[in-house]
């Protein structure tokens, strides 16, 4: 809602030029306000995250190197000769495809099943960024949640030179699934995590 009392903008009016996904939350948060403003209920929402195992996940050979492709234009005096015209012609659909495909796909990501995990290393050994490593509990730094997810699993007084974790670097990380194929025990899935928002009125 704006200054002015029962005035609602969105998008670029309310935000200036962003992404199409942004205008479209945009669009979604200026609607609760409205309803919010108009029934006088108050929205909650709650969070709900789902898991969904790809059994068969794999990924386009190179697809990691695969340079970007710019969007082709008309050329400056196209522009200037008809300054009305768009300017991003837009790829062809073999482009657009092979743009596509360049997608690291953030939305997929390996899964560690550690009761299964039997430290070979293999895992580690095979990914091709060096986004994993094993490591002793004993050589972790330590906070209040790493201590409660510890104390959680093997008990307060478990000997953490005994235990190991895994260390993912999720920048690194291509979702190439490697790891995935190569874990002897199956104790890596690659799985899609997916966020959704549950809204209810009060």
């Amino acid at each position: 809602q704006t200054t002015a009392k029962g005035v609602f903008v969105a998008g670029d009016l309310a935000h200036g030029t962003r992404l199409l996904i942004d205008a479209v939350a945009s669009g979604k948060a200026a609607a609760r306000s409205v309803y919010q403003y108009l029934t006088g209920n108050a929205l909650e929402h709650e969070l709900v995250k789902t898991h969904v195992v790809l059994d068969r996940y794999r990924r386009e050979r190179g697809y990691e190197s695969i340079r970007r492709v710019e969007v082709p234009t008309i050329e400056p005096a196209e522009r200037l000769k008809h300054p009305e015209n768009v300017v991003e012609i837009g790829y062809s659909r073999e482009e657009a495809m092979l743009e596509a495909s360049r997608c690291l796909d953030c939305g997929v990501t390996p899964v560690f099943d550690g009761s299964r995990c039997v430290l070979c290393g293999g895992c580690a050994d095979v990914c091709p960024t060096e986004c994993l490593k094993l490591i002793s509990l004993d050589k972790l730094e330590f906070d209040t949640e790493v201590d409660s997810m510890i104390g959680a699993s093997l008990g307060e007084d478990a000997d953490l030179t005994e235990n190991s974790a895994i260390l993912k670097d999720e920048d690194r990380c291509i979702r190439c699934a490697l790891c995935a194929i190569r874990c002897p025990v199956d104790a890596i899935s690659m799985e899609r995590v997916t966020f959704s928002t549950n809204w209810s009125s009060l």
